[in-house]
């Protein structure tokens, strides 16, 4: 009988587990200092606007994304951009977490409210990973 009780406890603790994921990438408002002029990007055209944004990047390989809670600073480790298709796959390390970028420049008219379309995925040394779509302009300063 004993066992019954312990197999509801164990049940009920997976189930909890699965509905917090253990990478959970949220936006931010305030720009670390060091990011003067860059490329950002957020989940959407109004989040842009107002600033709400899921990564960021500066033009010297350094970018900030809100990961669980925390800002992480993270290294360029890999980019590769091609210019004739006008996209870019960037890849960003920081200890156990990887952030791709991949991302196409859509505003070469100049009538878009963003400068670029494409996808951020954050992946852990433990194989978890969350993935959003992404809108983002260029600062250029």
């Amino acid at each position: 009988m004993r066992s019954i009780p312990a197999f509801c406890c164990l049940l009920l603790l997976c189930s909890c587990r699965q509905n917090h994921p253990a990478l959970q990438l949220s936006t931010f408002r305030e720009v670390p200092k060091e990011i003067n002029a860059g490329s950002f990007f957020a989940q959407n055209g109004s989040d842009l606007e107002k600033g709400n944004y899921l990564f960021v990047q500066d033009y010297d390989s350094v970018a900030f994304v809100f990961i669980n809670d925390k800002l992480v600073r993270m290294r360029l480790s890999a980019c590769i951009i091609d210019s004739v298709a006008n996209t870019m796959d960037e890849t960003y390390e920081q200890n156990d977490l990887t952030v791709k970028l991949n991302a196409k420049y859509v505003n070469d008219a100049g009538d878009k409210e963003h400068d670029f379309e494409g996808r951020i995925t954050v992946k852990n040394s433990k194989g978890d990973s969350v993935a959003k779509n992404v809108v983002g302009y260029d600062l250029v300063e």
